[in-house]
């Protein structure tokens, strides 16, 4: 679903398969974390290094695919994930191989812990030791048929059987949880001139028929949408922000009313962010995905937003348009920056369908990103993904200056 936001899913054709799943390397061996209480992580109880070695394989892949490390994981952040069940049931699997994996699949042990008390010893693999990851996350408010999966294996380590381990690993937990269609985000680099390349079902775009592509279509998946990854640098774009802005203002109606905040949103407007993040399920393209239609209301949009700040942001930026002869929001944009980076993320872009032509998407986007360079200088880049069929918006991001880096691939696929 194109809500500017996509996750990273990598992995590698496999041997054949063996009676009882796909063949593993000699030596390597599948662990299951255990979530921590929301306690634990809240005393600061230590993220132990298998856990802490899936943001490693995040940062080496995607320097491999982008050449920095803006979109690398943050283990902090993700076993705050994992720990969260407000909307969306985490998990995560390691492939491990080593002395220590060795042992533990000698004694049994199927299930590592994420953290450990302070002081107490860490009975994990070492982070050289984990070669690959996989994350499923099962919706628990909305959608609840369907799943998602994402797959890295480090470089050393592909085409061993490893990744197809995992997923196939993945789909049992969504059977066992009753889904039949599990989804997945693969990205994958812009096709070349004489490059094969795959169309999506009902939409728009096209991706290289590469490893990853090979990989998820031998395992019945179709690609239903592909998306523009973009980015942005900031760098010297005050003026000519200011001057698109003050052209974009005066489509607007008087009735327009910007406004910006930081962090959580204004008491007064938690019920209006909720009809936006309603409308995100129903506004935006979905090419071929099956996605459901999302009950938000004021506490829901609050509790995702304890969760995002809690979890490792340190900027949660939002600009909106308020309809000053209802008081309703009517369209709005979100940057966020994770700790320990200095790129910022767009995550929802939305302009009710009842409000478009009068370039208030543009408006709220440029609004935002002249409050990033005011607020948070060091922000050198933003990064966003739109639908190919998202026409609207990508001319938007155009106009601003985005410039496209790479694609990505939803794939859909049912549970027989």
């Amino acid at each position: 679903m194109s809500t500017e936001s996509t996750p990273i899913v990598a992995g590698t054709p496999a041997p054949a398969p063996t009676a009882g799943g796909t063949r593993l390397p000699d030596g390597v061996h599948l662990f299951d974390f255990e979530a921590p209480s929301p306690d634990d992580v809240a005393a600061g109880h230590a993220v132990t290094t298998a856990f802490r070695a899936i943001a490693d394989i995040d940062g080496e892949y995607v320097v491999e695919l982008f050449g920095n490390t803006d979109l690398q994981g943050s283990a902090d952040v993700q076993v705050r994930a994992l720990a969260d069940r407000s909307s969306v049931e985490h998990r995560y699997t390691i492939a491990a191989r080593g002395p220590v994996a060795e042992d533990l699949a000698a004694r049994g042990v199927t299930t590592l812990p994420a953290v450990v008390p302070a002081g107490q010893d860490d009975p994990t693999p070492a982070v050289a030791d984990v070669v690959a990851y996989v994350t499923y996350d099962f919706d628990l408010l909305d959608n609840t048929s369907t799943f998602s999966v994402e797959i890295t294996v480090r470089t050393a380590d592909r085409r061993q059987g490893i990744g197809a381990a995992l997923w196939d690993h993945a789909v049992e937990e969504g059977r066992a949880r009753g889904r039949t269609i599990v989804q997945a985000w693969v990205d994958h680099a812009v096709p070349t001139a004489d490059e094969p390349t795959l169309t999506p079902t009902k939409s728009e775009g096209e991706i290289p028929v590469d490893v990853t592509a090979r990989f998820v279509q031998a395992r019945d998946l179709v690609l239903e949408q592909v998306e523009r990854h973009s980015v942005l640098t900031t760098a010297g774009r005050k003026a000519e922000w200011e001057s698109a802005l003050a052209e974009a203002m005066s489509r607007a109606a008087d009735t327009d009313e910007v406004v910006t905040w930081d962090g959580y949103t204004p008491e007064q407007d938690l019920e209006h962010m909720a009809v936006l993040m309603r409308r995100m399920s129903t506004d935006v393209p979905l090419g071929g995905l099956d996605w459901d239609e999302e009950e938000w209301d004021a506490k829901r949009v609050r509790t995702a937003e304890e969760v995002s700040l809690g979890s490792g942001r340190r900027a949660r930026l939002t600009t909106a348009i308020r309809d000053t002869t209802t008081g309703s929001l009517v369209a709005f944009s979100q940057l966020v920056i994770p700790l320990g980076t200095n790129a910022a993320w767009q995550n929802e872009t939305l302009v009710m369908r009842e409000h478009r032509g009068r370039r208030l998407g543009t408006i709220v986007k440029l609004v935002n990103q002249l409050a990033l360079l005011e607020r948070y200088p060091d922000a050198e880049r933003i990064h966003t993904w739109n639908a190919f069929e998202n026409s609207y918006m990508l001319d938007v991001n155009h106009a601003v200056g985005f410039e496209l880096v790479s694609l990505a691939g939803a794939w859909q696929g049912r549970l027989v």
